[in-house]
């Protein structure tokens, strides 16, 4: 499985070695005029910490630097585009943090792309200062139409040194503001910085985006031109035209308009149910969107990997394959994103390792506990567990979970449980004692829910998760914040701490409290339980 990268999209993943690009042919390098975006800002880090290597005499500036300038070289020749930066007109001393918590530069304000122009000022810049992530947010969301779409795309390799407020609250709240506006972040070079990686994820989590790490030039290259050329047309670990991953049949129907079922059965008690939406099919699994599969085999997946590119190629951005639900032979999946239960099933040519076909589902079966800390948490479940997995797949899903009884199961060293019934996961948690009680960095090795980890405080949940309800237990002292979505699955962020029982200002009160548990359940069943138990009625 090791050739060289080809493909016949409209976009090449490039490679950067030693401060070159090559890879890349001119002729087809620029995105086609289907490939439309919306307005977007690009945030370039040049705090002092880029000036750190990224490979042996290759700092992590220079790599950014050419990866943005590869990525703007993409772009539709009709992209409107802004470039932003910070960090480069102070130093890093305790003397210049007010100014420096204030540098933010506008390079290009928000207009039709002049590839010559941005890149002379991308390649003008120099790192040296602080890092004040949130107020660049601000300035690139003001760039913007008001209530129209838009994308911010950050690129950056630390930890915001200008909070409060912290940058994720800012994105929280940019993003509440204008829904329509996505976050996106490139985390470059902060696997070993367990503090980055959690604002990081935070800030593509609350602002409506994604939140990726890049940790060597190959992946920040396609990683960033993921995040900035995101659009309906390619495949992406969110989903395609608008038909996203964990999505019920009610609201494919409402987001697709004429699509049709076109086969109904049930395999191993899994009721399988699979659409013809005109452009592909989607496939459900218990009334969720398992996969997606375009009617044109051509399309390229979000970091433009097709038909033709290598597997050398794409391991090169999602590492090994991992272990999943193939059922097919010269078949793998490779993992989107780390800890994520998405995955790329990709068909190839054993003769030439080539892709044949790809596309994008959630079939990674397992990962361990071990990674936790890049586990999300959404409306169907936490990591590898969902919501009415068997007692046998949740157990080859996580093999570290060890069943204590009653259909009781948990795994310890990250203070989660899952609770079946009739054989069956009805509800997942994970919790965490207050960090007054616990050692070590809040959360950063646990899951997270759009950015959102315990042992932070709660501020951002209602910007991360909006429509939910607030309630608190006076004898208990646990604060929560509800939210569920139109299948009756329910998340419950609780926090340690009370407002009081009925106290109109617990939603002012929650987002200074400690963020403490998170539970996934499906209301329908749990509720039931507890009906028929006498608790309820």
């Amino acid at each position: 499985m090791r050739s060289v990268l080809t493909s016949v999209m409209a976009l090449i993943a490039v490679t950067i070695v030693l401060g070159t690009i090559t890879g890349m042919s001119p002729a087809i390098a620029r995105a086609t005029a289907g490939d439309e975006i919306p307005p977007t800002i690009i945030i370039l880090d040049a705090s002092g910490s880029m000036i750190r290597e990224a490979s042996p005499g290759v700092t992590r500036m220079e790599v950014a630097k050419r990866a943005t300038v590869a990525t703007i070289d993409a772009l539709p020749n009709d992209a409107e585009v802004g470039l932003l930066t910070f960090g480069t007109g102070t130093g890093n001393t305790d003397a210049e943090r007010a100014a420096g918590c204030q540098d933010v530069k506008t390079l290009s304000p928000l207009q039709p792309a002049d590839v010559d122009s941005l890149t002379a000022s991308v390649n003008s810049v120099t790192q040296s200062g602080f890092t004040p992530i949130g107020p660049a947010l601000r300035i690139a969301m003001s760039m913007l139409p008001a209530d129209q779409a838009g994308n911010i795309v950050l690129i950056s390799d630390g930890v915001d040194t200008c909070a409060p407020p912290t940058s994720c609250e800012v994105a929280a709240e940019l993003h509440r503001d204008n829904p329509l506006v996505n976050i996106n972040v490139v985390a470059f070079g902060v696997d070993d910085d367990e503090e980055a990686q959690q604002q990081m994820t935070c800030i593509g989590g609350v602002g409506g985006g994604t939140a990726v790490s890049a940790s060597n030039p190959d992946e920040l290259l396609s990683r960033l031109k993921a995040a900035t050329l995101s659009d309906r047309t390619v495949l992406s670990a969110r989903g395609y035209e608008g038909v996203e991953l964990g999505m019920t049949l009610a609201e494919v129907r409402s987001t697709v308009g004429e699509a049709e079922i076109i086969e109904t059965y049930r395999r191993n008690g899994v009721v399988i149910v699979v659409i013809d939406c005109g452009w592909g099919t989607v496939e459900l699994r218990d009334d969720r969107v398992y996969s997606i599969v375009p009617a044109d085999t051509a399309t390229p997946n979000a970091e433009r990997f097709g038909v033709g590119s290598t597997l050398a190629s794409l391991e090169a951005t999602y590492g090994a394959p991992v272990t999943a639900d193939t059922g097919e032979v010269n078949t793998v999946v490779y993992q989107a994103q780390p800890g994520s239960r998405v995955g790329y099933r990709v068909t190839y040519d054993p003769a030439t390792d080539t892709v044949l076909t790809i596309i994008v589902c959630r079939c990674v079966s397992s990962t361990s506990a071990t990674d936790a800390g890049q586990w999300e948490i959404d409306f169907d479940g936490i990591g590898p567990l969902e919501l009415g997995m068997t007692e046998a797949e949740a157990r080859d899903a996580a093999p570290e979970l060890i069943e204590t009884g009653d259909g009781r199961w948990e795994i310890e060293s990250i203070g989660l449980l899952a609770f079946t019934s009739e054989g069956t996961i009805e509800s997942i948690s994970i919790s965490r004692a207050p960090s007054s009680y616990a050692t070590g960095p809040p959360g950063a090795f646990l899951p997270h829910a759009r950015g959102m980890r315990l042992g932070n405080p709660s501020a951002g949940l209602a910007g991360a998760f909006p429509g939910g309800t607030y309630r608190s237990y006076l004898v208990a002292g646990g604060t929560d914040y509800l939210v569920t979505d139109r299948s009756g699955h329910l998340l419950t962020f609780t926090a340690y701490g009370s407002a009081g029982f009925g106290d109109s200002s617990i939603e002012k009160t929650m987002p200074g409290l400690e963020l403490t548990a998170i539970t996934v359940e499906d209301a329908t069943r749990t509720l039931s339980a507890a009906t028929r138990s006498g608790i309820f009625g």
